[in-house]
Order: C-alpha cells, then structure tokens, then sequence
C-alpha cells in the first residue's frame, strides 16, 4: 500500500501537476488545537504543468 506523499507523487508525474508551494498544516492552526493532533499535515498548492503536457501530448 502507498503512503499519502507516495500517491500524491505519483499522480503528480501522471497528470502533469507541478507543486509550487508546500505548507506546514500546523503552523496555521491555534496552538490549543495543534497540541490534540499527531502525523504530518501539509498543505500543496498544484498546478497544471503546461510545458509537460505540451511536450507530451504531440505524442
């Protein structure tokens, strides 16, 4: 089985998507409440990568 990062990696690579901003989901919450969380949240901005799918899709 895949890990989240694993999914979202390979999806990216498929789709053409490009990460252009990556935020630590903890630092934008209230400190009462990030102290009752465990794991990793991340929040990715994605945007389509136009030169990949152009260069791909003459295929």
């Amino acid at each position: 089985m895949c890990s989240g990062h694993h999914l979202i990696e390979f999806l990216m690579v498929k789709w053409a998507l490009k990460c252009v901003k990556l935020l630590d989901g903890f630092s934008l919450l209230p400190s009462n409440k990030a102290t009752k969380l465990s794991g990793n949240i991340q929040l990715a901005e994605i945007v389509l990568n136009h030169k990949q799918v152009e260069e791909t899709s003459c295929l």
